[in-house]
């Protein structure tokens, strides 16, 4: 297709969508319109659901095992974080799942700014996660490379103050991110709502 042929069908679409809901429109054509991407994912939401559901409820037993346990090991304590900041993160992806539910209800917020609103907060335990991960295969490692000292790098003190330190940087390199998002006041002619403005 020819750049200028290209043009005018997006034009198109986009001229079609106006009185409708909107096109995903990229620099390209399209592959969806919005409304297949809504019905792929009501069709996908259920089983995302589901396998948060079910990640959320291992998560919460991992948790109290290792709480049972005792935080008497490096090793504890790291799983033990672990599977908080995995609770919280797979916590977060089930309420986005939610978000095209909600898209026809006129509620006073829609769900898809809500879940942009806190957004932050599944990037911020997804990177603690991440975090975390790295420390324990860190430790897995030195315990085949360095098997007698791997008891005197990896203390109690050692992870706790590298996982507080990870937390610290998180919250630190994060909030500016979560200052860039602000409510704003939109309407039309039925309805008023509040819509989410991510200023960059």
């Amino acid at each position: 297709m020819e750049k200028s042929d290209r043009d005018e069908a997006i034009s198109s679409l986009i001229n079609d969508s106006a009185g409708s809901r909107p096109t995903m429109i990229l620099t390209t054509l399209p592959l969806i319109t919005y409304d297949q991407f809504l019905t792929f994912h009501l069709c996908v939401s259920p089983f995302i659901i589901a396998i948060c559901t079910f990640g959320i409820v291992s998560n919460i037993i991992n948790i109290l095992v290792f709480y049972k346990m005792g935080l008497s090991s490096s090793s504890n304590i790291s799983l033990f974080s672990l599977a908080i900041a995995d609770a919280c993160t797979v916590s977060a992806v089930l309420m986005m799942s939610f978000e095209d539910m909600f898209d026809d209800s006129h509620l006073p917020m829609r769900m898809r700014d809500v879940t942009l609103f806190t957004s932050h907060v599944y990037y911020f335990f997804s990177a603690m996660c991440s975090w975390i991960t790295t420390i324990i295969s860190m430790e897995r490692s030195c315990c085949i490379v360095y098997p007698m000292m791997v008891k005197r790098v990896f203390t109690q003190r050692t992870i706790f103050t590298m996982i507080a330190g990870m937390l610290i940087y998180q919250t630190v390199t994060g909030l500016p991110k979560s200052f860039a998002t602000e409510p704003e006041t939109a309407h039309d002619h039925e309805w008023i709502w509040t819509d989410v403005k991510q200023n960059v």
